[in-house]
């Protein structure tokens, strides 16, 4: 058992006569109907809780029943199904654009009460200093928030320039900041040198097995031996699997399947549910699920709880669906004592009306009941030493976007173009005009400019053409940019462009969105990725903010997580760093002329 709430068991005597019922319990959950995600059955039962620790679990159709609650509180569940708090295996708060505190305010009333952060993103902005923060911010919150050291940064050396780079020592010292919540290597997502075995990544890898973290997986479209050259390092779940014949060959060559289903960027499971279906013994899979990445504005509306019914109206047994967001994920981190409402088990508990819909009416976090019917009944206090002033940028002119040809005098140029029209990207070429100065136009409907510059002081820019990317007019830029977080401006009008960069710089970062000189922007002054405010002004202010930022997609709801995946060169296909246009999988530059 990890170092978790240790001090919770301290007093083993207080536990063990509370357990006999010779001295009163803290708290007493009656009145419930519980689902034990161990058994897989559900039926009437009384939970009793002593110093945060669940000492007494009594099915009330048993012969040992007493029916007498000994407890100094006793709260009624009124027929309600009893859970374990819901989990969520792999998600970026980052990605909320709320801090880690006003995060876990937001979906501990939803029943979530621990998550597995990989704060990546930040990172990538501001090293170790961004990760102390983001620990002591994520403390001060409702609920658990176990934290991932981020394992690639940048995401892939040579082909990207981040704020920060993170090497072996730096895993072995932030291990140490946090014996109960440091957990874990995050999302090791170069996955390539992973299989060829260099040294950079086997010396991480390395690094955090020394420190006793969980390893967690980012991988695609591996299989057979290659997939078994990745998982002999010790890695376990991965998020990032697109079909079910991924999932099943990662479930038979002894890996764990993380299932993301709330994302604000993808559509849901699809057919990555078959292989749990199709089993004839689904509770015995290494399946867990998460959210990887979700807006504040989704947040409002559910978290964890709205995966789990996801999976429960797509047929998916209860005892199944909810284990994949409880008892599973504590067994995946190998933390022994929550996921579970049973003896010895920490007392992370919800209470929900209804199975089916997962709406939770109570939400307990170590026996003390923090949101009851959607309202959050505890205050903490918020890190004060946070990330700011990340943007390392002077203000920018129209000759900063201009695309020089290489050879004077051509009317029009080949290029190569990025397009967008399928998930995965793929490259073509244009022929597009030249003006009087030797400068690419960009005219055609279908086409427009992505330049990408590097925020932390290097000085360097790149260009790409985006195909099919779906801007129709104006600019919309953003220092929300996977994963290194340069500040990334698609656009059409280079007016446009000008003053919605020039926003973000002043603003110390954010999203903005310009169409004939209108400006509409967030400000996300944390590392250029977060807002202080709670998740009902941010949600608000994104309310506003998507208006504008549609109509320059001629009203397509586009994701507003879309230009921010430009430059996340750690997916399929081709996309854009400051350094240049990036084939993923050749892991190679390619240069904008042919």
């Amino acid at each position: 058992m990890r170092k978790l709430d240790l001090w919770r068991y301290a007093d083993m005597d207080a536990l063990s006569r509370a357990a006999l019922g010779e001295i009163a319990a803290d708290l007493a959950v009656v009145n419930c109907r519980l689902v034990n995600v161990a058994t897989h059955q559900i039926y009437p039962a009384e939970v009793y809780i002593k110093n945060g620790v669940i000492v007494y679990v009594e099915s009330m159709e048993s012969e040992f029943h007493i029916s007498k609650a000994n407890a100094a509180v006793v709260y009624d569940a009124r027929g309600g199904y009893l859970l374990p708090g819901l989990l969520d295996s792999h998600l970026h708060v980052e990605s909320s654009m709320l801090t880690p505190y006003n995060f876990g305010c937001g979906v501990a009333v939803h029943g979530t009460t621990g998550v597995f952060t990989d704060c990546h993103e930040i990172v990538n902005v501001a090293g170790r200093e961004a990760f102390a923060y983001m620990l002591e911010d994520g403390k001060s919150s409702p609920i658990r928030q176990f934290m991932l050291i981020p394992s690639c940064v940048p995401s892939v050396p040579g082909l990207e320039n981040a704020g920060a780079t993170i090497v072996p020592e730096d895993i072995r010292e932030m291990s140490k900041l946090d014996a109960e919540l440091v957990v874990g290597l995050a999302e090791v997502m170069n996955y390539p040198q992973v299989v060829r075995g260099e040294k950079l990544m086997t010396d991480i890898l390395k690094a955090a097995r020394e420190s006793e973290l969980y390893l967690q997986s980012h991988y695609y479209r591996l299989f057979g031996r290659d997939l078994a050259a990745y998982l002999i390092h010790g890695l376990g779940g991965n998020h990032e699997l697109r079909t079910a014949e991924e999932v099943s060959e990662t479930l038979r060559q002894g890996g764990w399947v993380d299932l993301r289903g709330g994302s604000s960027i993808s559509v849901g499971f699809g057919e990555l549910l078959e292989p749990i279906k199709q089993s004839p013994h689904p509770a015995a899979l290494r399946v867990t699920v998460c959210t990887d990445d979700r807006h504040a504005k989704d947040i409002l509306e559910g978290h964890i709880n709205l995966v789990v019914a996801k999976m429960i109206a797509e047929g998916i047994e209860p005892t199944v669906a909810i284990a994949c967001a409880t008892k599973n994920i504590a067994q995946e981190y190998d933390i022994s004592n929550i996921g579970e409402v049973a003896v010895g088990k920490l007392a992370d508990m919800i209470v929900v009306p209804e199975i089916e819909k997962m709406r939770p009416t109570a939400v307990f976090v170590g026996g003390k009941l923090i949101a009851e019917n959607q309202k959050l009944l505890t205050k903490g206090s918020p890190a004060e030493n946070k990330v700011t002033y990340s943007v390392k940028l002077d203000a920018i002119k129209r000759s900063d976007l201009l695309v020089s040809v290489p050879k004077k005098g051509l009317s029009e140029v080949n290029v190569n173009v990025i397009d967008f029209a399928e998930k995965v990207t793929t490259l073509t070429q244009a022929s597009l005009p030249v003006d009087e100065n030797g400068n690419l136009l960009v005219t055609r409907d279908d086409l427009a400019f992505i330049t990408v510059f590097n925020r932390y002081g290097r000085g360097n820019r790149a260009f790409a053409i985006a195909q099919n990317f779906g801007l129709k007019q104006g600019a919309v830029a953003t220092t929300v940019s996977h994963d290194s977080h340069n500040l990334v401006v698609i656009w059409k009008n280079i007016d446009d462009a000008v003053r919605a960069v020039n926003a973000l710089i002043e603003a110390g970062g954010g999203e903005a969105t310009c169409i004939g000189g209108s400006l509409s922007l967030i400000e996300l002054p944390i590392g250029g990725l977060m807002s202080e405010l709670p998740a009902e002004q941010v949600a608000a202010k994104l309310e506003s903010y998507q208006e504008h930022f549609y109509k320059a997609f001629g009203g397509a709801k586009v994701s507003l997580l879309r230009p921010a995946t430009t430059s996340l060169i750690v997916s399929p296909g081709y996309k854009v760093s400051d350094v240049g246009i990036v084939d993923v999988l050749a892991q190679k530059l390619i240069p904008l002329f042919p």
